[in-house]
């Protein structure tokens, strides 16, 4: 079996007759889009993946031993402008995108469950606008990215509150950073920094 397909796309890619498609979704703010390779609309995981213009080709990074960052590349033709104005009106830089490869069936429905083939985070869109309808190229940067930018959390009170406020987990880390311990022996009192009456 290859790495990472399942037994259920593994009997799809080995029948006689074999009908996949792409599947795309890009976390726009306030507009989350969900498109597909095919010439009609699709349900699947309870959402419905429109066949909105063309997903007409889609570049496929290498994978690589090392944290070296190959965008995957989007190509869209045929969208309505109002709707491309819509979805890029937020900073969509560092939201989700993600790349599935699906099946269907003799009879129109999809087979199984699409098989992720890529996910990663939006960076930049290049834009080809006409009257009507557009084109746009959209680069995606793989998770290789998050490993290999620094995070800029800091294990802080203040960093946790930002992130969970009114969790009191930092609330004392400074005060227990400056105390002096002495294991075995009982007279810890004047060691500990009081902070509001408690240590």
């Amino acid at each position: 079996m290859s790495r990472g397909l399942t037994a259920a796309v593994e009997t799809l890619i080995s029948d006689e007759v074999v009908r996949p498609f792409y599947m795309a979704f890009f976390d726009f703010p306030g507009s989350p889009t969900r498109v597909t390779s095919l010439g009609s609309n699709v349900n699947w995981d309870s959402e419905t993946w429109y066949s909105l213009g063309t997903l007409g080709s889609v570049d496929i990074p290498e994978e690589t031993s090392n944290l070296q960052a190959n965008p995957c590349v989007f190509t869209l033709s045929g969208i309505p402008t109002d709707l491309i104005a819509e979805s890029l009106d937020g900073d969509y830089k560092g939201e989700v995108c993600e790349l599935y490869l699906g099946f269907l069936d003799s009879g129109g429905s999809v087979e199984a469950d699409p098989y992720l083939i890529f996910s990663g985070l939006m960076n930049y869109i290049e834009l080809d606008k006409g009257p009507e309808t557009s084109s746009l190229s959209l680069y995606g940067d793989g998770n290789e990215v998050r490993l290999r930018n620094a995070r800029n959390e800091r294990y802080t009170d203040e960093d946790q509150q930002n992130r969970y406020l009114g969790d009191k987990f930092f609330e004392f880390s400074p005060f227990t950073a400056q105390s002096v311990l002495h294991w075995g022996r009982h007279d810890l009192s004047n060691n500990i920094p009081k902070h509001n009456g408690n240590p």
